[in-house]
């Protein structure tokens, strides 16, 4: 158990007035003044529960919180001289709400219990009134901190519904335009933690686990979704994957049907796949998985060159892996006759690309990725290919090459029909003269390249 500091974990109360409120229970509890300080204390965590109720009504629109409300306003009305409305507060939290389990109501009850004693003359065989410990005030603060004062006020409703309601009526109006965003804003941002474990455990069941109609169709958002919460907190679900392995590792096979060369697929059709691409993101947690989920990767990879493309964690390094893609695409379009598949040529997702460029440049490894990205457009069949690397690939990243990774590249196009013959490329052209005026200077010279600029 972590040590209880209590200054520091003061500063772990969500509600800035709860905090100041807590203040009036600590110069209780310093000065000796116990029986005081429980029955603040008490009056606080009422305080902090209306405060959440109202939280989850006014901002998110809880139909559960305002119900809640309603009972109160209602009861304090017909008895406002009756304290009996506060047994309905945390008879309905405990009821119709996650923010208390029944371990958790239990320990309230405790402080009642304790607030009744304090609050009323009650003595002691002696007829002294009766007095706490200081014991009984650092343990019923600490409970109350960690149970209801440090808790979003989400933890207090069916946050996994609010949650999953809530992206998907976004992405019905926008899509993934501006989705990572809102996200922070109007979730994780106010999140700690607790919330976050308890959304990272519910989404990855719901993607990488379950299959069914909902699950399936929802898949490619809640993955976006848990790519979105990872980020920054990679440490935090590290460690709880690390504690819960049987949990996480409950990934079954996956019989998802695709070619070889199939580049039209998408990342919520398939647990592994969604997993692969979660992977791609995140391979740090590919350690994390047991034998039986690494090997459904592994076939899931057999099955298609994209999916073997996105699993570079398969290999010792990323140099290692794009020499693997180089193969793997070679045996896609080539059968050992040296016989060309044209139509299989240009199988590699442009995503696909672009993913692996952005891990590359993170990594520092990007001459070797560059070369294979040269060699894939520079060796196009078609023109149609061709036109399809430019637009999707080369133009994204073009301007990021060294000089000598430009050169190499218009070598490969004037000496490629499919692409200097292309009259698709021709703006194109203009535009990686003036990029290559750019990078190579005023040596550049375009009548090198006699069939690009004719």
């Amino acid at each position: 158990m972590k040590d209880f500091i209590l200054e520091d974990e003061l500063l772990l109360v969500v509600n800035k007035k709860t905090r100041s409120y807590l203040e009036e229970v600590i110069s209780d509890y310093v000065n000796g003044n116990y029986r005081s300080a429980i029955v603040v204390l008490y009056s606080v965590v009422v305080y902090d529960l209306i405060a959440k109720l109202r939280v989850l009504d006014e901002i998110y629109s809880d139909n559960i919180a305002k119900d809640i409300l309603a009972k109160i306003k209602d009861e304090q009305e017909k008895y406002p001289n009756s304290p009996k409305w506060e047994k309905i507060l945390f008879s309905e939290i405990s009821d119709r709400t996650e923010l208390l389990n029944p371990v958790e109501s239990s320990k309230i009850q405790q402080l009642v219990d304790d607030r009744n004693f304090s609050a009323h003359p009650l003595y002691n065989n002696n007829f002294e009134l009766i007095n706490p410990h200081a014991e009984n005030i650092r343990y019923h603060l600490r409970n109350m901190l960690e149970i209801i004062f440090q808790k979003e006020p989400l933890l207090s409703k069916k946050i996994t519904s609010e949650f999953i309601n809530s992206i998907n009526n976004f992405y019905e109006k926008q899509g993934f335009n501006g989705f990572e965003e809102y996200l922070k804003i109007h979730f994780f941002n106010k999140f700690n933690n607790n919330v976050k474990k308890e959304l990272f455990k519910v989404l990855w069941k719901f993607i990488f686990v379950l299959e069914n109609i909902e699950c399936n169709e929802n898949r490619a958002l809640n993955l976006q979704a848990l790519i979105s919460l990872t980020k920054g907190n990679e440490d935090l679900f590290f460690n709880i994957i690390n504690e819960e392995l049987s949990y996480y590792n409950n990934i079954g096979p996956d019989d998802y049907k695709c070619d070889f060369t199939d580049k039209d697929f998408s990342m919520g059709e398939s647990r592994i796949v969604a997993l692969i691409e979660f992977l791609c993101i995140y391979p740090k947690f590919f350690n994390l998985l047991n034998q039986s989920c690494k090997k459904n990767i592994e076939i899931m990879a057999e099955r298609n060159i994209n999916f073997f493309s996105l699993s570079y964690f398969l290999s010792s390094n990323l140099k290692e892996h794009v020499d693997k893609i180089q193969a793997r695409h070679k045996d896609a379009y080539m059968d050992n006759t040296g016989w060309i598949n044209t139509s299989f040529y240009n199988c590699i997702s442009s995503e696909v690309f672009l993913k692996l460029y952005k891990i590359a440049k993170d990594r520092d490894v990007t001459n070797q990725f560059i070369r294979f990205v040269i060699g894939y457009f520079g060796k196009a069949v078609t023109w149609i290919a061709a036109t399809e690397i430019y637009y999707e690939i080369i133009s994204f990243i073009v301007e990021d090459f060294k000089k000598s990774q430009l050169l190499n590249l218009l070598r490969k196009m004037n000496e490629n029909n499919q692409i200097y013959g292309n009259r698709e490329l021709k703006k194109e052209m203009d535009d990686l003269k003036e990029i290559s005026k750019k990078i190579i200077g005023k040596n550049f010279n375009p009548s090198e390249f006699k069939r690009l600029w004719k």
